[in-house]
Formats: C-alpha cells, structure tokens, sequence
C-alpha cells in the first residue's frame, strides 16, 4: 500500500510525459535495495568513522535540495578522513559532514 500510494504521489508531482507507470515506479524503488546485496546490509551499531553504506547513491548525487541545517549537539563527520565536529548535516540525507567535506560528498 505504501508503495501505491507513493505512486499516487508522484504521478500528482510530475508531468505527464515524466510519469512513470506503476511497475516502472516499484522496479524504481526495488532496484537500488536489490544493488545493495546483503554484504553491505549491517545489523548492530554503526561504526562511527564510516559513511552508512545505507544511503542510497541516486539520493546522494541527484543534485536536488540538498541543504545544509544546523544541529543543536556537534556529531562527528561521516566523511572517513575527516576528524571534524560540526554541528551541520545535509538536511535530505541526513548525515553529518563539515563545510570542506559537504560538496565532495554530493559529487561523483
């Protein structure tokens, strides 16, 4: 049902000629979840010095509202090399990186 519904939305959010057909729509949704295989699914803690493998790369290279917000605690940045503690995170991703670190992350 969730899927259906997603559908809905996305059919109300996009022309017609962008629409895409509900079994185009759920392979859309299944084939990055299908790419990830079981190796790079983790059960347990998140290791803090590494990106989660969980987020998905068309989210992360889209290019689309990606915006820096502010927390109110300093986390660590999820970028391996990086020993930063900033406050901000990409607001679509969800994910922690320093101001050095944020562009690179969202670029192939």
């Amino acid at each position: 049902m969730i899927v259906v519904n997603a559908w809905i939305i996305h059919k109300f959010l996009h022309t017609e000629k962008e629409q895409l057909d509900l079994v185009r729509f759920r392979r859309a949704v299944c084939v990055p979840y299908l790419k990830l295989g079981k190796a790079d699914i983790r059960i347990g803690r998140k290791s803090r010095d590494t990106i989660p493998s969980t987020r998905l790369d068309d989210v992360r290279y889209d290019g689309k509202d990606h915006v820096i917000a502010k927390r109110e605690n300093q986390r660590r940045c999820q970028k391996k090399s990086c020993s930063g503690k900033p406050r901000i995170y990409c607001k679509k991703c969800n994910i922690t990186l320093c101001l050095e670190c944020f562009a690179p992350y969202h670029k192939q």
